[in-house]
């Protein structure tokens, strides 16, 4: 064997100078956790294969391994951290409105009977004498809207302070009855003056959509259900005050950026029932007549009074009438939760509905009125609560589909 065909001696320790070619087909390097016997094998293996089967064998190994494209998320997932499976958001459903209350259990059920209670005794004393002017007694007429109206409100309160007296509705029943308790102080006022303070009444008044005389006033069984009906609705309102702060709720269907519209539409409602009160009851119906002397004239009738147009304890009942239209709109139109915003606004929506239903029932009882801007802002303040009440039940934020939010509690 000639001394070029003998084979090269490796050196032990150095550095291997390759060329680019034998860098290319030169194997890969074995795991760390391979054994030494495993090795070897591959070492020799390699060895016995010529320089062009090795080429060809290493090629497959050379080209990269496919990857998967990765699309940019919006939320960021830090570093080795595994990322938080999308949940899909559920459908708002009867039960989402009657979740359990918590807080104080009864506190919370005294609420809620309390409620009840009361707007009982307001339907009740509609049927019932209401007052007596000077020796004629004076109920409210009983119609098809009148009953429409104390169906409505029996309603709310039946279903928003019975779900708080079995422990459901928490938060969100509670902000239904806002609108109902906040009117009560007011409407107290109002009540306790028509019967009493006989000095500052004017000669000549309306109940009910009929004008009556004014100069012996007694009060009977209605005026006393009236005023009873508005305290226990008082009474209800600090029970509720004391209970929502030991309340929680989850919000798992938030609103985000739709909350605009529906919470607008409460102070916006709450303004057209302020305008309602500030305004006569009803118009006068214009009535013609002819004179001895044959003259077509247009008789004269006194316009029905506004809530702020009388002076004494009406102007005070007036004014409280209007600030809680005013704490109504606004504490609902607060909320941030879906299931408080909807629970308020179907709050407002009957209120202002039966407050429409009701002068209705008067203007059509009355024959020297007929309906006047009073009826239609009311009408409007109803109708716009409960379409905003509807659009917060159903609308959804595309961006917030695939989320569910942590647990909120609502603003005290």
């Amino acid at each position: 064997m000639s001394p070029s065909e003998q084979p090269k001696k490796r050196p032990k320790g150095g550095v291997v100078r390759r060329s680019a070619d034998a860098s290319a087909s030169a194997p890969a390097p074995a795991a760390k956790k391979a054994s030494a016997g495993k090795k070897s094998v591959a070492k020799g293996t390699a060895a016995k294969a010529p320089a062009g089967k090795k080429t060809a064998a290493k090629k497959p190994a050379a080209k990269q391994a496919p990857t998967k494209k990765v699309t940019a998320k919006k939320v960021s997932v830090k570093q080795g951290a595994r990322p938080r499976p999308a949940t899909v958001v559920p459908e708002p459903t009867v039960r989402t409105y009657f979740a359990e209350s918590g807080g104080l259990r009864p506190l919370v059920g005294l609420t809620g009977a309390l409620a009840v209670a009361g707007t009982a005794l307001l339907v009740v004393a509609d049927y019932v004498p209401y007052l007596r002017l000077d020796g004629q007694e004076v109920s409210a007429p009983i119609s098809v809207w009148s009953i429409l109206g104390h169906v409505l409100l029996l309603a709310l309160a039946l279903i928003a302070g019975g779900a708080l007296i079995v422990g459901r509705g928490g938060r969100t029943a509670i902000t239904a009855l806002v609108p109902l308790i906040a009117l009560a102080p007011g409407k107290l006022l109002i009540a306790w003056y028509d019967g009493d303070f006989l000095l500052t009444h004017p000669g000549l008044e309306y109940y009910f959509g009929t004008a009556y005389t004014t100069t012996a006033i007694e009060g009977l069984a209605g005026r006393a259900i009236m005023m009873a009906g508005c305290a226990v609705l008082a009474l209800a309102g600090l029970t509720a005050i004391a209970a929502w702060r030991t309340m929680t709720e989850r919000d798992l269907i938030p609103l985000e950026g739709a909350r605009y519209f529906p919470s607008g539409a409460a102070v916006v409602c709450a303004v057209l029932a302020i305008i309602a009160l500030a305004v006569p009851a009803a118009v006068p119906a214009v009535q013609k007549y002819t004179d001895p002397s044959g003259f077509v004239l247009t008789r004269d009738i006194q316009a029905p009074a506004s809530a702020v147009s009388i002076g004494g304890v009406a102007l005070a009942g007036g004014i409280v009438l209007m600030v809680g239209w005013l704490v109504a709109g606004a504490f609902v139109g607060s909320r941030s939760t879906r299931t408080a915003l909807v629970g308020g606004l179907v709050g407002i929506a009957v209120v202002a509905g039966s407050s429409a239903l009701f002068n209705l029932r008067d203007v059509l009882a009355g024959p020297d009125v007929v309906g006047g801007p009073r009826l239609y802002l009311y009408a409007a303040a109803g109708v716009l609560a409960a379409v905003a009440a509807v659009y917060a039940a159903k609308s959804r934020m595309p961006e917030r589909d695939e989320l569910v939010s942590d647990a909120v509690a609502e603003p005290v």
